[in-house]
């Protein structure tokens, strides 16, 4: 397991009713598994001949979530992005109004839905803007000459692979999750949306 960065856009009218209503908050953060809601997954996951009997179906929606346009998963890719964009490895999670690049990973001002690892945060639509300007000046060129496996081994950049720690075979990870990424902040800001980032 471990932990997730995970991204949806929308607008900021959408989220206001989100924050608005406790379940519609506390489903915001589920897997997106299409024809499933939150309620009838767990109901499925007490009852392991149901839930082996829907697995295939599950596994497909999932899928198809995955492939959702508003969404975007760093997997557990985050903590070694955010420190080839910035050179910091802290995991600092403060909003810095004049650091898009910062703000990719680490950004947002915290809202009322929670996970089981702190409140989601949201980038407002300038923050988004500012983002997709910024990482559409870097490319996975750019990311792959910033790399050091022993600086990021020095640094204990999560997840810090085991046996042996970061090398190139491991941060090839990040340069596959990249250009999504890049893509999903460009509509995001073409579209006028807000962002939301949260772990899981």
């Amino acid at each position: 397991m471990g932990i997730e960065v995970q991204y949806r856009r929308l607008s900021k009218a959408e989220f206001d009713r989100i924050c608005r209503d406790p379940k519609q908050r506390k489903d915001f953060t589920a897997p997106n598994i299409p024809g499933f809601d939150l309620d009838e997954l767990m109901k499925l996951a007490s009852d392991p001949q149901a839930l082996q009997a829907k697995g295939p179906e599950i596994a497909a929606a999932f899928q198809r979530g995955r492939e959702d346009p508003t969404r975007a998963n760093l997997d557990k890719e985050w903590h070694a992005l955010h420190f080839l964009l910035t050179g910091d490895s802290s995991m600092d999670t403060k909003h810095h109004a004049k650091g898009p690049l910062h703000n990719v990973v680490m950004g947002g001002r915290k809202t009322k839905i929670s996970t089981g690892y702190g409140p989601a945060r949201m980038l407002s639509a300038e923050d988004v803007r500012a983002i997709a300007e910024a990482l559409g000046q870097i490319s996975v060129d750019d990311l792959r000459g910033r790399f050091s496996a022993e600086e990021f081994n020095a640094a204990d950049i999560y997840p810090n692979p085991q046996p042996g720690g970061w090398s190139v075979e491991e941060i090839e990870g990040v340069f596959h999750l990249y250009p999504p990424l890049v893509t999903f902040f460009q509509q995001a800001a073409k579209a006028g949306e807000i962002v939301v980032v949260y772990a899981t």
